[in-house]
């Protein structure tokens, strides 16, 4: 399967089975953390089930988001006719993004689209939230946690790119302290929503 760059309303057979590929793969994660999460719920009377339960509710909050999030960048690249590469393997990140073929606006577009996807999947693990307080407050933490995960990354490469029209430079800036402090901060978040829900 070739992993060339491609333009989003020109794809090819191998890039359609990719995407594909990884939606299956990355609804059949969402679906069982959601499933072992309510289970893990539904069946609160085990003696493992508070640790169970808050382990799950992390997990399955976490990949609402993240996946939204992830999913809502490619919606934005596609919306754009942006060039991207798809990755043949799976994981969390979708593509792989051309730098040279494209605009800062088609990065701004990209960007920007993954954002809006986490915050409204943020919103609907709100909304939807089980009752029980352990299992709401953990579903949401780790949903909180995720949305700002992405925040502490993504917005000060946002930010720094409208002004200097440069977003490989800008995400080149991107270093491990700065993805540890980002995760430490996310984690801060987390322990934070676990408190308000």
């Amino acid at each position: 399967m070739s992993n060339q760059p491609i333009h989003s309303g020109e794809g090819n057979a191998g890039t359609l089975r990719s995407i594909l590929r990884l939606a299956a793969m990355h609804l059949i994660m969402l679906i069982l953390s959601l499933f072992l999460f309510d289970l893990a719920v539904v069946r609160e009377d085990f003696s493992l089930a508070p640790l169970v339960i808050i382990v799950t509710g992390l997990v399955a909050g976490f990949l609402v988001v993240n996946l939204a999030h992830e999913w809502c960048h490619y919606i934005g690249a596609r919306a754009t006719s942006s060039h991207y590469s798809v990755r043949d393997k799976l994981g969390m990140f979708l593509f792989d993004w051309d730098f040279d073929a494209n605009s800062t606006r088609h990065f701004l577009v990209m960007s920007i689209a993954g954002n809006v996807g986490g915050a409204l999947a943020l919103m609907v693990v709100v909304l939807t939230a089980p009752a029980l307080d352990i299992a709401r407050a953990s579903y949401i933490a780790g949903a909180a946690a995720s949305f700002a995960l992405g925040a502490f990354i993504e917005w000060p490469v946002i930010m720094r790119t409208l002004r200097s029209g440069n977003p490989f430079a800008e995400l080149s800036r991107l270093s491990p302290v700065v993805l540890v402090s980002s995760l430490v901060g996310s984690v801060a978040v987390g322990a934070v929503a676990w408190q308000v829900a």
